[in-house]
């Protein structure tokens, strides 16, 4: 048979002697193009060689029998904590947490070897202390059940500032250092943090970080973190109060020759904070991980010691921790074609039954060149909180896929429409089309992320199914690099749905750890005291004081008769609402807004409106709001969250409340206000310019400066000339309306309306507004 090779086609040689075959193939060991490594014309010099560009270790010490212990689910979970001190390289440490433990470390179904086309388918807070180490950003938040990842990139730089960050993210529990594009320096003057945030499935928690006593600054060369993650119930809490849920070890290792790094660990080992945390792990449940910078395979001596690492290390690691992935692990770290296995979590062998997880995951590599080692390890959680507010995920109007869906969905129930229809009211149908969108995206948006976690595993598998191939290597990278750039897509819109789900809460206090009952003086801190103190709080104070009719009366008698609205305003504001007012309030419409308690963004409902048997209903909807002001019912309900202002947290009046409205409900009090700023500039004394377009509240500020001085200097001159008795005597007075934007007096407010001539359906309809929502306001309280 003659010669003949299916890569190129050419019948003129073989498989060995392809030219394009050795045009790509690369030498592990010289690291050149054009032969393998077993002809490679260093190979007798391969022994002690390293990669040009980086040459790492990991500890994988060997095992003892007495060890294995396989890895298994403890129900009774343990608390968390870190120690953070970061230096010169990004480390993450990440997690991911649920009542019902994932299988991320059992073995995959086959795959098959082809790559299909990725295409989508229809409070508990935690404290750091950190102890040792240089100072890096720290962020944190507990949950039940806590993934630990970790992760390194290239050339990182020490960073001498702690920084506080806070976050809300609902579903990791990461504490993170910088991440960066292989082939690009790192920068960790800016970027290097500790990030923790975490929740468990019926329970929400949310974290606030505290900076951190450093008591060594490091060592040359390499850097570590030692953290203790502790739960506190509010960043004013005492560190040292909280108990200790676990302490991390994280390396990243000196680079070098192999004398400097095994330096690294003897001096890691005489810190003696260090080394009595990592000896007495019975205190509380230890980890060790990182980059360590040596391997185990390829820097054995001949009495089986290594040439990275002292006897003492590795020691210490045999006696008393367990690596986490054992057999499990394949390269974590790998730039072109170079690759090693570098990265380890080890546990401690009392708690390492607390392990019930471990992945390896491989991550964009314009985000870093290493692989997320992951652990799920599970803590005990004392407080338990209820999941919050659901929302839909405004980011779905997007795809074209899930417009689709729902306009199916919606052409689905056009027969149980038209039967509600037939028995309720506008109002009643509109609700129930609502309840079902909500039910529909629900499982939509369900299906959505289990899919991205599943086609992200399968990738992962596939792609260490590929690495653990020894035949067809040069073939089968040829394929990785689309499963690669399919991952890092899917990574990006994971990324991208967290940083939504974080939005602002990371810049804001979000835990009232107590409250004081103004009836009793006693100080609450269980969740159904708080709940009764800040209702009847905001009860009294969304009442009104009463005031007499005769008094209104005579205040309103001393505006002008010319200051009413004339026939044509009157015509303007009481003019039927068209489906286009609809359309053109939504495109205006801020993105990204928090909806109310259905949950569906203006987004989302500019979908849903624009399905042609709904246009009909929403109208009418508006136009009876408007004329005989009749509302749905679920314009009476609002999500309200109380925001911290400044002062005493435990005192209510210290709080802000923050009433989240539906976005339908929103729309239509905007056109609302739209028709009455167009006729209302004539009834405003041109002396207000707080909330006027155009003009700016603090002018009124520099009037009073203006007069002040104006007056001093004249009394300075009557003084002089002896004249002030000619000065008249006159009066400033400031008056500040307590809670001004929570309460108004209902009655003067009608009576306001219809002194300047508003027709008798808006006063009616806006009064009704108001009332309603103190007074019938089906309030979700959200006490974080």
């Amino acid at each position: 048979m003659p010669d003949f090779y299916r890569v190129c086609g050419s019948s003129d040689h073989c498989r060995a002697d392809c030219p394009d075959r050795l045009s790509w193939l690369k030498c592990y060991n010289c690291n050149q193009k054009g032969h393998e490594w077993k002809h490679c014309p260093r190979n007798n010099d391969a022994k002690g060689t390293e990669a040009p560009s980086k040459a790492r270790a990991v500890p994988e010490a060997a095992k003892k029998t007495s060890r294995e212990i396989p890895l298994k689910v403890n129900n009774s979970t343990t608390s968390p904590m870190i120690v953070g001190n970061p230096t010169q390289s990004p480390v993450v440490v990440q997690g991911n947490s649920g009542s019902r433990p994932e299988d991320l470390g059992s073995p995959a179904p086959p795959e098959d070897a082809d790559m299909d086309e990725a295409n989508p388918p229809p409070h508990q807070q935690l404290s750091i202390d950190n102890h040792v180490g240089q100072a890096a950003p720290i962020n944190e938040a507990g949950s039940t059940s806590t993934k630990q990842y970790k992760n390194r990139s290239q050339s990182p730089k020490p960073q001498d500032h702690m920084k506080i960050a806070k976050t809300n993210d609902s579903s990791d529990v990461t504490a993170r250092r910088n991440q960066h594009s292989q082939g690009q320096p790192t920068n960790t003057d800016n970027m290097q943090s500790i990030n923790i945030s975490g929740r468990n499935e019926g329970d929400l928690h949310h974290a606030e970080s505290n900076d951190s006593n450093i008591l060594q600054d490091g060592i040359d060369g390499g850097c570590f973190i030692l953290a203790n993650i502790r739960l506190t119930a509010t960043p004013e809490d005492d560190l040292t109060t909280g108990p200790i849920v676990v302490t991390v070890l994280n390396i990243y290792g000196r680079a070098g020759a192999h004398p400097q790094r095994s330096a690294f660990f003897s001096e890691l080992l005489s810190i003696p904070i260090v080394s009595t945390t990592l000896n007495n792990a019975y205190r509380s449940p230890t980890l060790v991980m990182g980059d360590v910078n040596y391997s185990f395979d390829t820097h054995r001596l001949a009495d089986g010691s290594l040439a990275s690492a002292p006897t003492s290390w590795t020691s210490l690691l045999n006696d008393h921790y367990v690596d986490c992935f054992k057999d499990q692990k394949q390269p974590a770290w790998s730039v072109n074609s170079s690759s090693s296995t570098i990265d380890y979590i080890f546990c401690d062998t009392i708690s390492h039954h607390r392990v019930n997880d471990v992945e390896q995951v491989f991550i964009s590599s314009t985000w870093t060149d290493h692989d997320l080692l992951g652990i799920t390890f599970q803590y005990d959680n004392p407080n338990r909180r209820g999941p919050g507010v659901w929302k839909a995920n405004p980011l779905f109007a997007q795809s074209k896929q899930f417009r689709s869906e729902l306009a199916q969905h919606l052409q689905s129930r056009q027969s149980d429409l038209a039967s509600i229809q037939s028995s309720s009211t506008p109002q009643q149908t509109w609700d129930w089309v609502k309840g079902d969108v909500k039910t529909f995206i629900k499982s939509y948006q369900l299906a959505d992320n289990n899919w991205r976690a599943k086609e992200l595993k399968r990738l992962q598998k596939k792609r260490n199914m590929m690495l653990r191939q020894s035949r067809n290597r040069g073939l089968y990278f040829q394929v990785l690099e689309t499963i690669n750039i399919q991952i890092g897509a899917l990574q990006e819109s994971v990324a991208e749905v967290q940083a939504l789900k974080a939005g602002k809460n990371w810049q804001a206090q979000r835990s009232i750890n107590a409250l004081l009952d103004p009836n009793t003086n006693t100080v609450h801190t269980d969740q159904p005291n708080k709940l009764r103190i800040a209702q009847e709080f905001y009860t009294s104070l969304f009442t009104p004081d009463v005031v007499e009719p005769t008094v209104i009366q005579e205040l309103l008698s001393s505006v002008p008769a010319e200051l009413r609205l004339d026939t044509t305003d009157q015509s303007l504001l009481t003019s039927t609402v068209a489906f286009e007012d609809i359309l053109e309030v939504l495109k205006e419409s801020p993105r990204k807004s928090s909806p109310g308690a259905d949950g569906l963004p203006f987004e989302i409902l500019n979908l849903v409106v624009r399905f042609p048997p709904l246009r009909e209903i929403l109208t009418q909807v508006f136009n009876d709001a408007l004329e005989q002001a009749l509302f749905p019912d679920s314009w009476n309900v609002s999500v309200m969250t109380l925001l911290k202002k400044k002062g005493d947290s435990k005192n209510m009046g210290n709080y802000r409340p923050l009433s989240l409205a539906n976005c339908d409900y929103k729309c239509f009090t905007k056109i609302l206000n739209q028709r009455m700023m167009i006729v209302s500039p004539k009834l405003i004394n041109s002396n207000q310019i707080g909330f006027i377009p155009g003009k700016y509240i603090a002018e009124n500020g520099l009037r009073c400066q203006v007069l002040m001085e104006d007056a001093e200097l004249k009394w300075k001159l009557a003084n002089q000339q002896g004249t002030t008795s000619t000065i008249h005597r006159d009066i400033g007075l400031l008056l500040d309306q307590e809670k001004a934007y929570d309460r108004v007096n209902l009655s003067y407010f009608r009576a306001v309306l219809n002194r300047f001539g508003f027709p008798a359906s808006i006063v009616n309809c806006l009064y009704n507004l108001m009332a309603h929502k103190p007074n019938q306001d089906q309030h979700q309280w959200i006490l974080y």
